[in-house]
């Protein structure tokens, strides 16, 4: 049987235009060591750091004949 344990993870994100928007993430915060199977070496990710910008393309209006 595992033990116990909590992961902290946030995220946030901001629409900056209507096609543009910016991100960040944090997953495992506290950097804390956690298992996610019965083997001993199974254990979950440690700290993760990401961000970015997301840029949304708008489709091609067909022309009007």
């Amino acid at each position: 049987m595992l033990p116990g344990y909590a992961v902290l993870s946030l995220s946030a994100s901001r629409r900056v235009s209507r096609n543009l928007e910016l991100f960040a993430g944090v997953q495992n915060l506290t950097d804390r060591e956690y298992f996610v199977g019965t083997l001993p070496t199974t254990i979950g990710t440690p700290r993760l750091v990401n961000a970015g910008v997301r840029v949304r393309f708008a489709p091609r209006t067909a022309a009007v004949k």
